[in-house]
């Protein structure tokens, strides 16, 4: 469980904070369930990781 922890904190530390897609201010992020589609590629998990070390504190 230490190895998940240590590689989410890893993959967070090296999220680029620079440019954070319009999309995201249109998102309630208060629901219990988002769901975020889109094709491979396009930012989907680089969105939410921002989302995370932007607004939550770990």
């Amino acid at each position: 469980m230490e190895q998940l922890y240590n590689t989410f904190r890893l993959k967070l530390s090296l999220t680029p904070m620079d440019y954070v897609r319009e999309f995201h201010d249109r998102i309630n992020w208060s629901n219990r369930l988002i769901c975020i589609m889109g094709q491979k590629g396009v930012g989907k998990s680089t969105m939410i990781l921002q989302h995370i070390k932007k607004f939550d504190n770990l």
